[in-house]
């Protein structure tokens, strides 16, 4: 997205650049914008911001929100754009509230009461853009065997991934910038507690009063394997992200677009 810190950045497995991009798609410089469960900001509320979107993010984890800060500060950002908090201190009505990767965190009967809370939020016309992973996607799969299997803790700062860095840098003409994310998207790190599909998750939003305006995949392909091997390279990720929107219901991740009713 021009004008901010992710302009021209290379692509990764988990299409954090389309899904910036999505969500840009779907707002104006006059909406005001609430990010909700942001972590640091630095995957959209710091670019947005810079970007010149009016939007302020919300967390309830004061680490992340006080590395966010810093990201700010360094990005030329005013810092005020995040703090700590839940949405019973949100006071001010938003026209678009953002949801991204954060439901599949919330246990049960937690996630009804965000949604219950979102929908307090949002006049009639208001919108809500949701992002989670498929729960039975490439991303839980490939998370699932590099946890359990031992392999992450096998590669992690092994020589195999010191190759494969090597290899894109010296042999692929890459930059250590290009291949390797320079912000934490969060300092939290709870683990996914539930497995959406999209069409229960849609019915599950709709009954606090949504309707679902939109949906499309994100890429089909991720997870930290992958993310080893693939990110940076341009021509792979591309791909990726057009099969993730050919075969949305196969795409490790979903973007759903609602409106208040």
């Amino acid at each position: 997205m021009k004008g901010s810190w992710m302009d021209g950045r290379p692509e990764n497995v988990y299409a954090s650049q389309k899904r910036l991009a999505w969500i840009a798609s779907r707002v104006t410089a006059r909406d005001r914008l609430l990010e909700v469960g942001c972590g640091t900001g630095a995957m959209i509320t710091l670019p947005l911001a810079q970007a010149g979107f009016d939007i302020r993010g919300i967390d309830r984890d004061t680490a992340s929100i006080d590395h966010g800060k810093a990201i700010a500060t360094e990005l030329g950002v005013d810092p005020a754009v995040l703090r700590v908090g839940s949405l019973t201190d949100v006071d001010a009505r938003v026209d678009v509230l953002i949801v991204s990767e954060v439901l599949e965190h919330l246990p049960e009967p937690a996630l009804d009461g965000l949604l219950g809370q979102l929908a307090g939020l949002l006049d009639a016309g208001g919108r809500l853009l949701v992002t989670v992973p498929n729960g039975y996607g490439w991303y839980e799969a490939e998370s699932w065997v590099w946890n359990r299997s031992g392999l992450g803790g096998l590669l992690a700062g092994s020589w195999f991934e010191r190759g494969v860095r090597f290899v894109k840098i010296k042999v692929g003409g890459y930059r250590i910038e290009q291949i390797v994310d320079p912000y934490l998207s969060s300092l939290d790190a709870s683990p996914h507690v539930q497995r959406f599909r999209h069409r229960s998750l849609a019915r599950r939003v709709e009954s606090y009063g949504f309707r679902k305006v939109g949906f499309t995949g994100s890429s089909l392909f991720s997870g930290q394997l992958s993310n080893l091997l693939w990110t940076g390279i341009d021509p792979v990720t591309r791909f990726n992200n057009w099969l993730g929107g050919r075969i949305p219901a196969l795409a490790s991740g979903w973007y759903l677009e609602f409106e208040r009713t």
